[in-house]
């Protein structure tokens, strides 16, 4: 399911793209966050002549029947029964100005995970950051940084994650863990060169969380 913004055309729009048939009785069973970034790829593929501004995960209350309302700007929750939340991939994007025919850009992400320890301090997101660098001057970053984003994510079993996961149940359990993770979305293909001065591409927290 799709959702545009506004039209064709106009010097800014955005659409939306969250799973669709949600069910609550199996979340595993939904479709994954990967599969939204494919329908956005097929759906930028048929666009023509437009730029890809930045990328954020959104999130719908799921209603009955599963159906998920990309419209409603506000919901309530209930105290009695538990409340589902499907998340989705929002693309800002606007036209180039220029009548040439290209198809639009592709989309891929990367999800920065700290690791999980129960009998320890977990790794906070510095550290992972660090590790994430270390991995970067090793092998190149591949494609323009469009969007980075933080975001939480439902620890499952345990200390398990599913970051790809689109459907979460919510009741405000006091036992309910949550793990910051970091996403960042990039640009297939396209290069983009490192500022002068540096190599490759590194991101850095200077004194607060900078990329």
């Amino acid at each position: 399911m799709w959702n545009e913004g506004s039209t064709i055309g106009t010097a800014a729009f955005f659409a939306d793209f969250v799973p669709t048939d949600v069910t609550k009785f199996s979340l595993t069973n939904n479709e994954t966050f990967k599969d939204q970034v494919t329908k956005a790829n097929v759906w930028l593929s048929e666009q023509r002549d437009i730029l890809l501004v930045a990328c954020e995960t959104v999130e719908f209350k799921v209603r009955s029947g599963g159906y998920v309302d990309l419209q409603r700007t506000t919901y309530k929750e209930s105290r009695s029964e538990r409340t589902y939340i499907a998340y989705g991939l929002r693309l800002w994007v606007r036209s180039s100005g220029k009548q040439e025919g290209k198809p639009g850009p592709q989309l891929c992400y990367y999800n920065i995970i700290p690791s999980i320890s129960y009998s320890s301090e977990s790794e906070d997101q510095l550290s992972a950051m660090n590790r994430f660098n270390a991995t970067c001057q090793q092998k190149p970053f591949p494609g323009r940084v469009v969007s980075i984003e933080t975001l939480k994510s439902k620890l499952h079993g345990g200390s398990g994650i599913d970051a790809d996961r689109t459907v979460s149940r919510e009741r405000g359990e006091e036992k309910t863990r949550y793990i910051m993770i970091m996403r960042i979305y990039f640009e297939k293909g396209a290069t983009e060169l490192p500022p002068r001065g540096t190599v490759g591409m590194c991101f850095m927290r200077q004194p607060h969380v900078k990329w």
